[in-house]
């Protein structure tokens, strides 16, 4: 996070940070610390709804953190808990008034394990009884079936229908020898699919492979840092069979490593045609 932000990549956290709005990001943090609750839209890959179930959920657990955290003080351990929890979402909050750099439901889950320590002695601690004792196990009911609902609601998402295409086609064309080249942010999902594999990957820009989901925005703006990438890659894959994995949105940037594949590779056109976005090359 803070290599991005140094490097003039973070925008989008500020963009962000002021669309929460800042003002109920920490309420918003506590929202999505909830089983099954919700997170932010930018969170796609567990961008669960919450609907009526994760609400609920969300007001028993806040309620339970309450009542956890008013023992807690009582505590020498307690008390720490609470401030390593209050310092890891009050430091970046305030920072963030200067230098966006909270994020809800990203950066922040850094605190999770210390926001469900207090919740756990909201469970543990003080005397439940009558329909205190039914309202715990209920509670604890409640938050276990938000939790199921929000797992199954993520591990039921469908995979990009574009990436399976490309990643069964490298499944059947690939050699021991074979490299998959991936341009932009092809790289993470294919590779994923074909993770029982041994295929070897690179990324082009470079900083995609380091970082994935940022590209270093020097590499935009810089042809001799993306010549050097291109020339590096076109290196590591000499005499190899290459997979490239063409990205939209990233074909200035791709130029220089087109030049080098076509000045050193010849295309293979023999075989299974290749789905769209990837092309099939045999370097010298």
């Amino acid at each position: 996070m803070w290599a991005q932000i140094a490097r003039g990549g973070g925008g989008w956290v500020g963009r962000l940070w002021r669309e929460t709005p800042p003002s109920l990001a920490l309420v918003k943090s506590l929202e999505a610390f909830t089983p099954g609750g919700a997170v932010p839209g930018y969170v796609r890959i567990t961008a669960v709804p919450s609907g009526w179930l994760g609400d609920m959920a969300f007001v028993v657990l806040l309620l339970l953190f309450l009542r956890g955290g008013r023992h807690a003080l009582r505590h020498p351990r307690g008390r720490v808990v609470l401030l390593l929890l209050s310092g890891m979402l009050l430091i970046p909050w305030l920072v963030s008034f200067v230098k966006p750099v909270y994020l809800v439901g990203r950066y922040d889950l850094a605190a999770l394990s210390a926001f469900f320590l207090i919740v756990g002695y909201g469970f543990a601690r003080g005397r439940w009884s009558g329909w205190g004792r039914r309202l715990k196990w209920m509670a604890l009911l409640l938050l276990g079936v938000g939790g199921l609902v929000g797992l199954w609601r993520l591990h039921t998402l469908s995979p990009l229908s574009e990436a399976r295409v490309q990643a069964a086609f490298i499944r059947k064309v690939a050699t021991p020898e074979t490299i998959v080249v991936a341009t932009g942010f092809r790289r993470n999902p294919v590779e994923y699919l074909l993770r029982d594999t041994r295929i070897s990957f690179r990324s082009h820009p470079r900083s995609t492979g380091k970082h994935r989901g940022w590209v270093d925005p020097r590499d935009l703006n810089d042809p001799e840092r993306l010549r050097s990438d291109a020339e590096i890659l076109a290196h590591e894959i000499s005499g190899h069979d290459v997979v490239l994995l063409h990205a939209a949105g990233f074909t200035r940037a791709n130029l220089p490593l087109y030049r080098q594949i076509e000045a050193r590779c010849s295309e293979i056109t023999i075989g299974p045609p290749p789905p769209r976005g990837v092309s099939r090359w045999r370097c010298r």
